[in-house]
């Protein structure tokens, strides 16, 4: 019968992935109810084996799957909450948001994970896998192409398709009229990304007061879509994500011989190829130990392996007719007939390297009814790549009076690339029982992420002299969370929970450039601060528990999400 049992069980995660679309977390989510900041302050068992694979020796043997409706919606443009380097982008956290459209796309995430007795160990299996993506047709144009500044802006305003508008100067003659012609069409990628992560972890009791563990877990993130860097004003160079097949005609058509405006057409076509893989292989190790109702402390260290492959591939083509009538009187009195700018920019590189890390806690019980805890986590990665590789490829063709003037170069950057991640958090917090019913929790956590990516390269060109430079970005997120969480059992088997968090974010980004004699460093500050609120219920019975988040909009059912939990 146990052997029966158990394949019965290991069947369970097949037939969710075929069956339900699911939702990889490392909070359970009757902590997302409460507040994700209250992982290791409020006690939850699925989510104290992932910081601790040593918790797996006090849980029951159990099935943990997350499920949720077809049509889950991502919320736009949200970082990945992880403490994983794979999940942040490839070479900045600095990020401003406000401008950018709404996502027009949905997640399909899916999670499986157990809880099996193996004789005098307990073990766990988890399976991750999600993808996201995020596009729209719409929102960006040349940026005032009448004054020939063809690079792509956003544009609230901006439609896919074709328009065209006949402007008139309300005189009786239609010689001062024109029309203006606007075509756009193609794909913008703002994201389009996902990753699958498998982890096993065992552990086993030491004596009645201690347990170990260990934890092994692979993850392959990928993002074929990274905005880089995206500044919110309409005066600056957006850098899109992946570009498919962009393609936009603008063009002014006099509609009589002396007209006030000259015909002008220009014709612009871009694609952006972008690919950025991590694969990390973490290794972790877990010791609880503790005094009987007094203290008791958590100790993880942890290494891994990582790997980072990234490709940032860019191609431009602008043609521009400023005498599309052939009168030789050009537009805007430019002295070129027309104007060919082709221009390919490329980056890549491979980075590998090794990261190490240790999170720890400290709980001591306060009376019948009270636990305080001081919790840390400190996760420290360096990788490398010798043959990084920054290539610009232009090559414009300017006609005047039917004379072409071809100019065209190769600009490559090649040269050692560095990649410094430093995160920690420092937290306490109290969880306080009133009753057998009713759980309250407060906690103050610090948290600092800073990503520093280097670049030491030689620079060549076919009409300069090999130089030397150096370039570094640095990008810095702090964060003060004061999160406050209840729990209430209404009746028996229902409960509500719920939770509202003050987020205080500083950001600090640097950027420093050095080639032969010039430096060029600049340093920006932004403050902001959020207030999230969050929601859950629960309903249960002796073997199996049913939680729900995504309540924000009851109206919407799509966007519920359910974790189902079984004891065996």
């Amino acid at each position: 019968m146990k052997r029966e049992k158990y394949l019965l069980f290991l069947s369970i995660p097949f037939l969710l992935i075929l069956l339900s679309s699911t939702f990889p977390s490392s909070h359970s989510y009757r902590i997302i109810g409460m507040g994700k900041e209250f992982a290791w302050i409020v006690d939850d068992d699925y989510t104290d084996i992932l910081k601790n694979p040593a918790e797996i020796a006090l849980v029951e043997s159990r099935i943990f799957t997350n499920i949720t409706t077809l049509t889950l919606k991502k919320p736009p443009y949200s970082k990945q909450d992880t403490t994983s380097i794979g999940h942040l982008y490839s070479d900045t956290l600095i990020y401003s948001l406000e401008t950018l459209p709404l996502s027009k796309d949905i997640d399909r995430p899916y999670l499986f994970s157990g809880v099996l007795n193996f004789k005098r160990f307990k073990g766990l299996i988890c399976i991750d896998f999600q993808k996201y993506k995020e596009t729209s047709s719409t929102k960006f144009r040349m940026r005032d192409p009448e004054n020939e500044r063809f690079y792509w802006v956003y544009d609230e305003t901006a439609i896919a398709g074709t328009t065209s508008t006949i402007y008139n100067k309300e005189t009786s003659t239609p010689s001062d009229d024109y029309l203006v012609f606007n075509s756009r069409n193609g794909t913008v990628y703002y994201e389009d990304d996902g990753n699958i992560v498998i982890s096993f972890t065992a552990g086993r009791n030491i004596s009645d007061n201690s347990a170990f563990g260990l934890q092994y877990s692979f993850e392959r993130y990928y993002n074929n879509a990274d905005p880089v860097y995206v500044k919110s004003n309409y005066y600056s160079n957006y850098t899109l994500g992946r570009m498919e097949n962009i393609e936009e005609v603008y063009r002014i058509e006099e509609l009589g011989d002396s007209s006030y405006e000259e015909s002008f057409d220009v014709n612009k076509k871009s694609n952006n190829d972008i690919s950025n893989i991590v694969i990390t292989h973490t290794l972790a190790c877990g010791f609880k130990s503790g005094i009987e109702n007094q203290w008791s402390f958590d100790f993880v260290p942890k290494l891994s392996l990582q790997f980072q492959k990234f490709k940032n591939e860019q191609s431009i083509v602008t043609l521009a007719d400023f005498d599309p009538d052939n009168d030789n009187i050009n537009h805007n009195y430019n002295h070129y007939d027309t104007e060919y700018e082709a221009k390919k920019d490329i980056k890549t590189f491979d980075l590998f390297g090794f990261g190490f890390g240790f999170a720890g806690r400290a709980s001591r019980k306060i009376g019948e009814s009270a636990r305080f805890r001081f919790i840390s986590d400190v996760f420290i990665a360096h990788l490398r790549d010798n043959e990084s590789l920054e290539e610009i490829t232009s090559s414009f063709i300017f006609t005047y009076q039917g004379h072409p003037y071809d100019v065209s170069y190769i600009t490559s950057k090649k040269g050692k690339k560095k990649r410094l991640f430093i995160q920690y958090s420092l937290g306490g917090g109290i969880e306080r029982y009133f009753t057998d019913n009713i759980t309250f929790a407060f906690a103050a956590i610090l948290s600092e992420k800073s990503d520093e990516l280097s670049f030491l390269f030689t620079e060549s060109n076919k009409y300069a002299p090999n130089i030397s430079g150096k370039e570094e970005r640095t990008g810095r997120v702090t964060t003060l969370s004061l999160p406050l969480g209840f729990e209430t059992y209404i009746a028996k088997n229902f409960g509500l929970r719920m939770g509202i968090v003050e987020h205080l974010i500083w950001n600090t980004e640097t950027n420093y450039s050095m080639k032969s004699s010039t430096k060029v460093s600049t340093k920006n500050n932004f403050f902001h601060s959020e207030r999230n609120s969050t929601y859950g219920l629960c309903v249960k019975n002796e073997r199996m528990q049913l939680d729900i988040i995504g309540l924000a909009n009851l109206l919407e059912i799509k966007d519920l999400q359910i974790s189902l939990t079984f004891e065996m």
